[in-house]
């Protein structure tokens, strides 16, 4: 069973681990994509699947005739574990003078929203040939061309066409998500204010919130504003081999039958005391996760937008 993050928080709370339940919860607070995504757990280091290749072929006969033998096609798949983690070492002269809260706590705070904001980061961009040890990413996996789609042609890149988005929206089997940059969806937030667009609307989220939605999917900017690097700027190169203004736009089917991350253990909290050689106190921070892509509609890529107005 794959569980939200927020709903891994709750279990943790109902289990009487509060200091887990508050980091897991934060976690999913820092992103709103990781808010969307599932997680299952698994035993050992990687998971095996077969991923559909070709349908058996079926027809009709007549009265008399044999069937024809036709088999379908998978593919063996397999995704492993990383290892995504950080720890804070503070000096236990901080911790008596300043106290738990501020020495501590505060610093776990700012870990778990680096590491939130890290995993948005590497679902997106994760290479494993330029990090080993990291994941591989939708920008590395969508390969397929009916999955990698152009919003035009030109070295520049083009206006946002909503046609480009329909189709990139259709290429996904069961979409519930769109993953855009903060400055893409000011586009948007400007076209729906503006009334340029009848199927943009606000529609609340589980918690409550009023995200704005395109054709009933959430849109989704990964974290808010901050000081580390926003995600999907204006910096990717266009097709054709342009200049490097563009941004890409991901439509997702967050699910068990879409994209969804694997972990063994969950998010694990642990706190290493002191020793006689180290007046330190240090807490560690883990998780064994990756990424499951489930079907290769699971996900698809809309490139070569420039910084313009959306058009139809």
């Amino acid at each position: 069973m794959s569980l939200s993050l927020n709903e891994a928080a709750k279990l943790a709370l109902d289990n009487g681990d509060t200091k887990l339940a508050g980091i897991m919860a934060q976690w999913a607070e820092e992103s709103d994509v990781q808010r969307m995504m599932r997680f299952m757990g698994i035993s050992g280091n990687s998971v095996t699947w077969n991923l559909e290749g070709e349908l058996p072929d079926v027809g009709f006969r007549g009265v008399g005739e044999d069937w024809q033998d036709s088999e379908g096609v998978f593919n063996p798949q397999k995704e492993s574990l990383a290892i995504l983690g950080g720890e804070i070492k503070v000096d236990r002269f901080l911790v008596k003078t300043m106290g738990e809260e501020a020495a501590v706590t505060d610093q776990v705070t700012l870990k778990t929203k680096s590491l939130s904001q890290t995993f948005t980061q590497s679902l997106l961009y994760g290479s494993t040939l330029t990090d080993p040890a990291s994941i591989d990413g939708l920008q590395t996996r969508i390969t397929e061309t009916s999955q990698l789609l152009a919003n035009g042609a030109t070295a520049n890149g083009d206006a946002l066409s909503l046609v480009n988005l329909d189709t990139a929206i259709d290429a996904v089997a069961n979409p519930n998500a769109i993953i855009m940059s903060r400055a893409m969806k000011r586009k948007f937030s400007a076209a729906y204010r503006d009334g340029t667009f009848p199927n943009l609307m606000l529609q609340p989220d589980d918690t409550g919130r009023h995200v704005l939605h395109y054709n009933d999917l959430p849109i989704l900017t990964g974290y808010g504003p901050g000081k580390n690097t926003p995600i999907l700027p204006f910096t990717e190169a266009n097709p054709g081999g342009g200049t490097a203004t563009g941004t890409s736009i991901y439509v997702v089917n967050f699910g068990d039958d879409g994209l969804m991350g694997i972990s063994n253990g969950g998010i694990m909290y642990q706190e290493i005391r002191e020793n006689s050689d180290h007046p330190i106190q240090t807490v560690r921070l883990e998780w064994y996760v990756g990424i499951l892509r489930k079907s290769e509609f699971a996900a698809s890529r809309l490139w070569g937008i420039k910084d313009a107005a959306i058009v139809h």
